[in-house]
């Protein structure tokens, strides 16, 4: 709009000008009828003006314009900048949770499987407690279990269950019984034996949960970061990345859960009213920039 603006301003300053210069080439007597030396002079100026004033005019505005443009280079300049530095830290933030994952692996020895499960066999095998990561865990201990107990809950699947009802148990764990040690036990189980079935990502995403209500926000990092890793264009993904961001603010990397919410929103034009809500409320709580 601006440039039309410009351009009709221009064509207009151009007409008068050819006039002006066709008009002082004649001479007062060659004016129209009736009109005097002075009407004549009185217009010719009049004229002149107006071009002034227009020339102004266009001035301001190609001012107006490279101005506009030379802001409108910076902003591109300085989201190329953001982005290229949000791939190069959630990168580095993916390199730091596999070595955590390792160093935990090598370090503890510690699984919340049963004695019969291996953990090398897990994409996430550093699952410690939240209380053997330095996290208190989120209500009451839990005394150890005794054989009637174990019975009951089961963690190992079925050899008769399918992974379908296998998910679905751990998934009623969290959602009826908010047992969230035997959920852990079942979700990992179920990952470690059906690592690409399609209820993965779900997966993924119910276990970091089973970490994040016990206070275990390291381990929820490491989990909903693996999850979005291996899914990231699961129907899952943006509450995946969503509950990651939660989990880097709990531990107080305000700047880089800021940068896991502005992959959210570039990645994810469409998500779910109640994660865009969540989103929006966090990105607040950890005072994005934007």
């Amino acid at each position: 709009e601006l440039n039309n603006r410009l351009q009709r301003i221009q064509n207009e300053l151009t007409t008068l000008q050819s006039y002006v210069y066709r008009s002082k080439g004649r001479s007062v007597r060659n004016s129209p009828s009736g009109l005097s030396s002075t009407s004549f002079n009185t217009a010719m100026a009049r004229i002149s003006s107006h071009i002034t004033q227009l020339d102004m005019e266009i001035r301001r505005l190609t001012g107006a314009n490279e101005v506009l443009n030379h802001k409108n280079s910076e902003l591109q300049t300085r989201l190329d900048r953001i982005s290229t530095d949000l791939e190069f830290r959630l990168k580095k933030l993916e390199g730091n949770i596999k070595s955590s994952t390792q160093a935990g692996i090598e370090s503890s020895g510690i699984s919340e499987l049963s004695p019969n499960t291996s953990t090398t066999s897990l994409p996430f095998s550093a699952a410690l407690k939240g209380s053997d990561r330095g996290v208190q865990p989120f209500g009451p201990k839990t005394p150890p279990m005794d054989n009637k107990n174990r019975n009951k809950i089961k963690p190992q699947a079925d050899i008769s269950e399918t992974p379908e009802q296998q998910y679905k148990r751990g998934h009623l764990l969290i959602i009826e019984q908010q047992d969230f040690s035997a959920a852990e036990r079942v979700l990992t189980q179920f990952i470690s034996d059906n690592s690409w079935h399609r209820l993965a990502p779900n997966a993924y995403y119910w276990l970091g949960r089973t970490y994040f209500v016990r206070n275990n926000f390291e381990q929820s990092a490491i989990t909903f970061a693996e999850g979005f890793q291996r899914f990231p264009k699961s129907k899952k993904a943006p509450a995946i990345l969503l509950n990651l961001g939660n989990s880097l603010s709990k531990l107080g990397k305000n700047r880089e859960a800021c940068t896991t919410y502005f992959k959210l929103q570039r990645n994810f034009r469409i998500m779910e009213d109640s994660v865009r809500r969540r989103l929006n409320r966090e990105r607040k709580r950890s005072k994005c920039l934007r």
